[in-house]
């Protein structure tokens, strides 16, 4: 009785989007065109599922875990996304939105050939193993200085840099890359150069344009 009480809530969900859920699991589910525009989710489960061309426009999405979801066509323009799961997601060009406000989102994995990612604050994201050849990274923010301060003065300052281990970056274009100050209520960027990007991302940055 209870797995059927269970079922049939999560049958429910499906037919009809709900605008605020936490922990709401749609994991497998088919929800090909399905409106998500303006929801607040957190902690929801997506994983597997099949979003294709699911439109989440002005959607506010923390921890949400879009792991192997089909996102081919889904809309994110106006979206954030705060640490969410997007390991081996199926993406499109047309996705790159997704990541305009990604907060240390997780794209491990993840096909990025030929995104065009420019100028957008990539700080805190997750890009282990990603195929980024030929990706367009210009000008975006991609290390950061987290920073403490006694009312004013700076004691700490320390530095890092989104993550690109074994991340194929094959024709990727770093140029005008950015630094930020990402905890001072001042944001201020400047240009990274080539040394502290190899040596923070943790990739040697082979055949790709370096800042």
């Amino acid at each position: 009785m209870v797995k059927t009480l269970v079922a049939l809530a999560a049958l429910l969900c499906i037919a009809a989007a709900p605008p605020n859920c936490t922990g709401c699991n749609f994991g497998a589910a088919d929800l090909p065109g399905r409106d998500f525009r303006n929801v607040n989710y957190t902690g929801v489960d997506f994983a597997g599922a099949n979003l294709r061309d699911a439109d989440f426009r002005g959607a506010n999405l923390t921890g949400v875990d879009f792991k192997r979801a089909n996102l081919r066509g889904a809309r994110f323009e106006g979206a954030k996304c705060t640490g969410c799961d997007l390991r081996d997601a199926t993406l499109s060009p047309q996705m790159r939105a997704i990541f305009a406000h990604c907060v240390g989102c997780d794209a491990k994995n993840d096909d990025l050939s030929g995104f065009d990612l420019s100028g957008y604050d990539l700080t805190g994201d997750d890009f282990q193993g990603a195929n980024l050849s030929n990706a367009n990274l210009r000008g975006a923010a991609v290390c950061w200085h987290n920073t403490d301060d006694d009312n004013g003065r700076i004691v700490r300052r320390e530095i890092g840099c989104i993550d690109l281990r074994d991340a194929n970056v094959t024709g990727a274009d770093f140029s005008g890359a950015q630094l930020c100050d990402r905890d001072r209520q001042v944001r201020t960027c400047t240009a990274v150069d080539a040394a502290t990007l190899r040596e923070y991302s943790h990739s040697s940055l082979t055949g790709a344009r370096a800042p």
